[in-house]
């Protein structure tokens, strides 16, 4: 439920003139996807300091101890543009868990290790916002662009219920 059940999301702009960016919760191919994108229009030379970005956000409560990993596949269309999905706190604290360029275009599987273990002060227990930051990458900063992507079948694996590989505790034990 942490991304397959977001529905409700909220733009907010970074820097720069992003234009139409949006969420949408969709189910159509038999798995929950999000498609999103955003219309990059900040195109005058004199204001091109840093491109433009947008974070959408979808706000609720999470609790992603004991970690673990989170997995989907990611679609993109090879535009260049970046993308990158974080997590925010109750006390507003926030973590980078992926980012990526979308370098090429086509599927993706990705899997993301999830922990917070450690001198860190972000509480994994309260998190109450997700968010998608789109950023423009400097890429055709001098004319408008848009970037499109689909996360499919986002699943977060509960560290306490991921398999180890065959063989892994005998390994251990050998060690």
């Amino acid at each position: 439920g942490l991304l397959s059940q977001a529905s409700s999301w909220r733009a907010q702009s970074l820097f720069g003139q992003p234009k139409n960016a949006k969420v949408v919760r969709d189910t159509t191919e038999g798995q929950p996807s999000l498609r999103f994108s955003s219309e990059f229009a900040n195109i005058d030379m004199k204001a091109l300091w840093g491109g433009d970005g947008v974070r959408l956000s979808h706000e609720g409560a999470f609790d992603l101890e004991p970690f673990g990993r989170l997995r989907f596949r990611y679609v993109g269309a090879g535009s260049g543009h970046v993308v990158a999905l974080r997590l925010v706190d109750a006390k507003g604290g926030e973590k980078l868990l992926w980012r990526h360029r979308d370098n090429e275009a086509g599927p993706k599987d990705m899997t993301v290790p999830i922990s917070f273990e450690g001198n860190d002060v972000f509480d994994p227990g309260r998190v109450v916002t997700v968010c998608l930051d789109l950023d423009e990458g400097n890429v055709k900063a001098d004319q408008l662009n848009s970037f499109q992507g689909v996360l499919v079948n986002p699943v977060f694996d509960r560290r306490d219920e991921v398999n180890s590989p065959g063989g892994y505790d005998k390994g251990i034990a050998d060690a």
